[in-house]
């Protein structure tokens, strides 16, 4: 094989699993000259093909009857599909699931008739969900008495909503979240292991916090959710295996509360951003029925302010304050939380790492990690020897922003699918730098910024009194962003890496 070939193969591919065709994808990572699909059904089976993206891409479908090669006396349908010159399309940063813009067709077996009977299948996803609503209703009849907090809080006289924040609360801190995210099938924990292994996954979990609520006399129920790295959720391909979370709804006087007791530091009301989807499948009275989310959607904010000393021309000491809220202070709440001792300083340590390999951290605390409703604060003192480069009496230095970027993460001309961020919010960055006597500013450069409807960038300079002053600031209004708007976007990228690459000029005054 040599640069140039061309290899063609061609298999056939044999499964008793009539119901569950593998979907076919013309498009790939890399380019693809031709993708030809040609499927040959005796008469009877009637599936549905359910089509996504083909309308971009050169695909032509043809439908013809046959002689069923099986069995020459009888016909069959003949299917073919043949996509021509398909770009490949590769993972690229901000993505939620390459998988999700790929084109494909989907197959569902939705009957079968012959002359002696008929069989309908996935005519509904009721029909499809009879399985698994029988199989969680065998967890509603939980024993509590393993553990008498719970046990105490489900049979007081709380009013409901205090209730149901304290079976939360106790059941999201009490047992730590750890194993394979089955979402059915004999390796799922039942609520009684799970109170007494006190470890679970986070769907065993919410199947116990459902349980729990249940016998307190809560209308709670289990809702399948397909996670945003798992692909988007397609209700009208009718296969619960689409499905790789749970996730619990609950009703109190009309107000609808999404819950998921995957993380300590996760408020009750609120879903961790790669499980806060659009829809999701619920089990309720024994029925199953496509339904919206709606969570709670924290406000998103991380301020970081860094003042500097620049001692001997060249060492920078510096005093971190960084405040988070949101998802922001959920994450970094639950690093804080469940981290040792020496894997929490090796976190601090990565987030300083792309100033100097030699940064060394003096110290560092959280404020508020015990309160998972105030915004979470980290102080680190640090010092960054040898950080200023010199040349004669002229010093050249580059503001250290945590938030700053190295490159630019769009390095494509072109995008064929949208930016996911993962969630909208703020960032907002400080920068004070004190100079030394005998040192001033030779050159500060201009401020930066720009805008798209979804995202928004400015840099501020300034200088006062021996103190200089850089300010941040990245707000991204809106999660999607369409690839209409792509390349406006990675020229707002260019612009910030460009600002965070420029350099202070400083130099000695006479005298020094």
């Amino acid at each position: 094989v040599v640069v140039g070939s061309v290899i063609e193969y061609e298999y056939e591919k044999k499964s008793k699993y009539i119901i569950n065709m593998e979907p076919w994808l013309f498009q790939h990572p890399i380019y693809t000259v031709e993708s030809d699909l040609n499927i040959i059904l005796p008469f009877g089976f009637n599936f549905q093909t359910l089509t996504r993206g083909l309308e971009l891409y050169n695909i032509k479908r043809k439908e013809e009857t046959i002689r069923n090669p099986d069995d020459f006396k009888s016909k069959a349908s003949q299917f073919t599909f043949i996509g021509k010159d398909i770009p490949g399309l590769k993972d690229e940063p901000f993505t939620d699931n390459v998988y999700d813009e790929y084109a494909k067709i989907i197959f569902m077996l939705e009957s079968y008739k012959d002359e002696y009977q008929t069989f309908y299948l996935a005519r509904s996803w009721n029909e499809l969900s009879d399985y698994l609503i029988k199989f969680y209703s065998g967890f509603w009849d939980t024993d509590f008495d393993l553990n008498p907090k719970l046990n105490g809080i489900i049979k007081s006289n709380d009013a409901p909503l205090e209730k149901a924040k304290k079976i939360y609360e106790v059941i999201n801190s009490s047992i730590k979240t750890s194993g394979i995210e089955y979402i059915y099938g004999k390796e799922f924990k039942s609520p009684e292991k799970v109170l007494k292994d006190k470890e679970a996954s986070s769907n065993e979990k919410t199947i116990l916090l459902i349980s729990a609520l249940k016998k307190a006399g809560l209308n709670a129920n289990p809702v399948l959710i397909s996670s945003v790295e798992n692909g988007k959720f397609d209700p009208d391909f009718r296969n619960p295996d689409q499905f790789n979370r749970i996730i619990c709804y609950l009703e109190i006087n009309n107000i609808q509360c999404y819950l998921n007791p995957a993380m300590n530091s996760l408020p009750f009301g609120y879903l961790p951003p790669n499980k806060n989807v659009a829809k999701g499948l619920l089990f309720n009275n024994n029925k199953a029925e496509i339904i919206s989310l709606k969570p709670l959607i924290p406000f998103n904010k991380k301020e970081i302010i860094t003042e500097y000393k620049l001692s001997d021309f060249t060492k920078l000491s510096g005093i971190t304050k960084i405040s988070y809220e949101g998802y922001d202070a959920f994450n970094e709440r639950n690093i804080a939380s469940n981290e040792n001792p020496e894997e929490l300083k090796e976190h601090i340590n990565n987030m300083l790492k792309d100033f100097s390999k030699d940064v060394k951290v003096d110290t560092f605390y959280y404020s508020n990690i015990d309160s998972i409703t105030k915004p979470l604060e980290l102080n680190i003192n640090f010092t960054l020897p040898d950080f200023v480069n010199g040349t004669g009496n002229i010093f050249y230095l580059k503001i250290p922003f945590y938030s700053g970027l190295q490159s630019n993460p769009f390095v494509k001309d072109k995008r064929q699918f949208p930016v996911d961020y993962d969630y909208k919010g703020t960032i907002r960055e400080k920068v004070i730098i004190n100079l030394p006597q005998g040192m001033k500013q030779e050159d500060i450069p201009l401020g930066v910024g720009g805008s798209i409807p979804e995202l928004s960038f400015s840099r501020i300079n300034s200088m006062k009194d021996k103190k200089i002053e850089c300010t941040r600031d990245l707000i991204i209004y809106d999660r999607i962003v369409p690839y209409g708007h792509y390349k406006k976007l990675k020229e707002l990228y260019d612009k910030i890496v460009s600002s965070d690459q420029e350099q202070l000029v400083l130099s000695m005054t006479s005298g020094n």
